[in-house]
């Protein structure tokens, strides 16, 4: 079946190019790329290395002229590197560029024991990126090898895609299924059974029963050879789905963790009959103030697979946590400016992108500005400060600054110019908290301006710095002040 797509859905050229030899490669690939140099249009290309040395040979010097990146890591967790794509074209659309990304799905088939199928759970976030990427303006393709992958799942590859590559050119592909058709008759299919033997069982009644679970999950996690952030991901996604249960589902909610070799696997199932939508998870919260819609998201972040099945009494989410995916950092470099940072773990924990996130309203720090110093031309050129001769008065305020300042002070070269209040330095008065100058006196050899004094003659008040100024030889002890 197939649903009515929204009009920017139908617009966005999501392409499938499936080949079976290097030769289909050369022959469907190779001259897409010529167009495109020739047309001057970007190219981001997004492959593993035996894809990327074929393109080079049979390309030359055009391979030159366009973007590539690095897979390497890319897809080590599907949710992490499906949202690192969108952030990346979110920025071109941003920056008012449009590229075109070629990526190859780097997932192999399933081994026999395997616990998951993650080209299969692939196609769950190749269906969603018809809704996710279509607001971008930028054509994404994405590279098949049929040789490393059984038949219907290749057939279920065409049927996401709204364009294929062919060698005739881009076509449109009148056999397209929508991500929410797809999505929702993916959740319908049962989950594999649970084993006999489990590591951990908890039921849960609740929300005050979560930090002895984050506990419990430490410790299974722990014992498990995985280190400090990689358990912080495993207790903060399981956490986030159980509340989940325990908030929108029905009570109890049971939880059931094990593990198959090197992977934790985690179950929370809930007895309620109220579905989980299918696209839910799939796309980002949006404001970074909105509260609520993270749990899934977050869970699909920190995991490498996600599974759920929405029966007609109860609901399950599976959560999948390979020791190597969880413990590598999934986020392969896109280039091409400008390029959007891929989101750290801490970030990806909190819930929040870090494009997402919006400054806090409150008090503007003052901050130094480096450009203001005089040696960046502006401010009153420093005077001498031999010994021995008087300093000059300052000048009177140059012309505004960009940020905003007259720089009465930048003539100082010790000090930066500061946009706050400019503070009383600890000459101008008793730096204990004595009493302050009187007016016209001035710290140094030289008298101030109409003073009447000759130069060397000492002041009859000087600060030193000290509660009580030093008496001279001559002074009786009794005195406080200099004569």
């Amino acid at each position: 079946m197939t649903g009515p797509a929204s009009p920017v859905a139908r617009d966005f050229v999501h392409a499938a190019l499936i080949v079976d030899s290097e030769d289909a490669l050369r022959a469907r690939l190779v001259p897409a790329l010529r167009r495109s140099v020739a047309a001057h249009e970007r190219v981001h290309l997004l492959v593993g290395a035996h894809v990327e040395r074929v393109l080079r040979d049979a390309l030359g010097t055009v391979a030159d002229r366009l973007e590539w990146g690095e897979s390497a890591t890319f897809h080590l967790r599907l949710g992490f590197a499906y949202e690192r794509l969108r952030r990346y074209l979110a920025a071109q659309h941003a920056a008012g560029s449009s590229v075109h990304v070629i990526t190859e799905a780097d997932v192999s088939a399933p081994e026999r024991d395997a616990p998951v199928d993650r080209a299969t759970a692939h196609l769950s976030y190749e269906s969603a990126c018809g809704d996710a990427y279509a607001d971008y303006g930028c054509a994404v393709t994405c590279l098949w090898d049929s040789r490393r992958h059984p038949t219907p799942l290749i057939e279920s590859v065409r049927t996401l895609h709204n364009h294929e590559l062919t060698d005739s050119g881009c076509l449109p592909n009148s056999g397209h299924v929508g991500s929410a058709d797809y999505l929702r008759r993916i959740s319908e299919i049962p989950l594999a059974a649970v084993p006999t033997m489990v590591d951990l069982d908890v039921g849960l009644v609740a929300l005050d029963q979560l930090n002895p679970l984050r506990a419990a999950l430490r410790g299974w996690a722990e014992a498990r050879s995985f280190d400090a952030d990689a358990t912080g991901d495993v207790v903060v996604a399981v956490t986030e789905v159980a509340t989940n249960g325990l908030v929108h589902g029905a009570l109890p909610v049971r939880l059931r963790c094990w593990h198959h070799g090197d992977t934790l696997i985690v179950q929370v199932d809930d007895s309620g009959d109220r579905p989980i939508p299918p696209t839910a998870g799939f796309r980002g919260p949006g404001s970074a103030d909105r509260v609520g819609g993270r749990g899934l998201w977050l869970a699909r972040q920190l995991a490498d697979v996600v599974t759920m099945h929405c029966g007609e009494s109860s609901t399950s989410v599976r959560l999948h946590f390979p020791h190597v995916g969880t413990h590598g950092r999934p986020a392969g470099r896109l280039t091409g400016p400008p390029t959007a940072a891929a989101p750290s773990r801490r970030q990806a924990r909190a819930g929040v992108v870090s494009a997402a996130v919006r400054a806090r309203p409150g008090r503007p720090r003052a901050r130094r500005r480096r450009e203001c110093w005089p040696s960046h031309g502006w401010g009153t050129p420093a005077p001498s400060t031999v010994r021995g001769r008087r300093r000059s008065a300052p000048g009177p305020p140059t012309a505004a600054h960009p940020c905003g300042c007259t720089h009465r002070d930048a003539h100082v070269p010790s000090r930066p110019h500061s946009t706050s209040a400019p503070r009383r330095s600890p000459r101008d008065g008793i730096s204990t908290g004595g009493r302050t100058a009187p007016p016209g006196s001035r710290i140094g050899t030289g008298p101030p301006p109409g003073s009447g004094r000759r130069t060397g003659q000492k002041p009859r008040w000087r600060p030193s710095g000290r509660r009580t100024p030093p008496r001279r030889r001559d002074q009786p002890s009794t005195s406080r002040y200099c004569r």
